[in-house]
């Protein structure tokens, strides 16, 4: 794997890219439940202060992604070329996307140097990163599960190992939050440990922004939220 960089934010401005925390040992979830709401910029310390606001217009919220692939060969193998060709059109694509926000990449334009997830590795050949912010589920599910980026979908297990663990966590964030690769450890780790929650779930099972966090039904006339990969 390549060097770690430090993360650029969509105006070019550094992003810290923390090391990852849980190397070598299982994810502390109990102990880290309670600073989740700590880790986002201007949340209040009680995750129910919005509820008894009543203020929902105040609070603008927006969904954040990350998504991991152990990968199946050496980065520089043949096995993996057709992934790393495919990149910069789909990071152009999620860029010109709407509902985009912001996504998690160094000086090169993407994520693939940025070291996180490392608790992950098992036999892979490393662990690559993706994460980004929308403005909405919608816009994030209809990039996601589009033409050009399923085409991308359906080659995953030629480059990347399949597993039983979820790979893909959807969680709410405040407007304006960059989301760290430490925080997404932690909303992955909860999604496995718990299963689908408020504080981090799937497409198929996907939640409404605090204060108004009830399971979100999938359009009957969007079957595509489903991957067919």
């Amino acid at each position: 794997m390549r060097a770690l960089r430090k993360a650029r934010g969509p105006y070019g401005a550094e992003a810290e890219c923390k090391e990852p925390p849980f190397a070598g040992a299982p994810v502390p979830i109990d102990d880290l439940i309670g600073a989740l709401p700590s880790r986002v910029p201007g949340a209040p310390a009680d995750p129910d202060a919005l509820r008894t606001r009543k203020l929902p217009w105040l609070v603008e919220y927006q969904i954040a992604q990350v998504n991991i692939g152990r990968l199946a060969a050496p980065e520089d193998s043949a096995q993996l070329a057709g992934f790393f060709a495919a990149l910069d059109p789909v990071n152009a694509a999620a860029d010109a996307a709407r509902g985009f926000v912001w996504r998690l990449q160094t000086e090169e334009g993407n994520a693939t140097a940025i070291v996180a997830f490392e608790w992950d590795r098992r036999d892979s050949h490393g662990v690559l990163v993706n994460m980004s912010v929308w403005r909405s589920i919608e816009e994030l599910a209809s990039f996601v599960y589009g033409e050009f980026h399923r085409a991308v979908l359906l080659q995953r297990r030629t480059w990347f190992q399949t597993v039983a663990e979820p790979t893909t966590c959807l969680w709410w964030v405040l407007a304006g939050h960059r989301p760290s690769t430490e925080e997404a450890e932690v909303r992955l780790a909860l999604l496995a440990d718990r299963g689908p929650t408020p504080s981090a779930f799937t497409f198929r099972h996907s939640f409404g922004p605090p204060g108004d966090d009830q399971p979100l039904e999938r359009q009957p006339e969007r079957p595509d939220w489903l991957c067919p990969a």
